[in-house]
């Protein structure tokens, strides 16, 4: 592991940090180190394609907050629907696969896979989802165990005919 310059206004976490020493700490082993260099608006724009691909979930989210990154839409498209794909193919629910589910930006495939999730409040996410095929809350309509999803579904799809007159 690398050594960290001593003085404060060098660390990765400031904004005073030089693009050369980030450059140099992003590819540092340390996890707390990836976090602040994904975080610093000075890091340069290629390290931060790196670091949106890194395991740690606070790593990702640094890069997504980061003003330099926020200036590349086509590049955080890819990353959001990559990191959405990989939460929808657990198999296990959680708090974080809910949120991909109830993000704009959630591919079909990944809607439509989750629609038959265990957990209703995945199912419920999915049928207020306004990108999930008219197919699926069609189908979630009439077969999903749950009312309130089957209610969520039927209000998602009356909004879409409503909003077509």
């Amino acid at each position: 592991m690398m050594t960290i310059h001593r003085y404060a206004e060098e660390w990765p976490g400031t904004p005073n940090c030089p693009p050369a020493l980030l450059q140099q700490l992003a590819s540092d082993d340390g996890l707390w180190v990836h976090r602040e260099v994904a975080s610093n608006p000075n890091c340069p724009f290629e390290f931060l394609q790196q670091l949106a691909h890194d395991d740690d979930s606070q790593v990702r989210t640094g890069v997504a907050k980061n003003p330099s990154f926020a200036a590349a839409p086509e590049c955080q498209e890819s990353i959001i629907t990559e990191n959405l794909i990989a939460l929808a193919e657990e198999n296990i629910p959680s708090n974080r696969r809910l949120f991909a589910l109830r993000s704009p930006h959630c591919p079909i495939k990944v809607l439509e896979r989750c629609a038959t999730s265990i957990d209703f409040l995945e199912r419920r996410a999915v049928a207020e989802n306004p990108n999930t095929p008219t197919e699926v809350l069609q189908t979630m309509i009439t077969t999903d165990a749950d009312r309130v999803v089957r209610q969520y579904a039927q209000t998602n799809l009356d909004s879409r005919s409503t909003s077509q007159k």
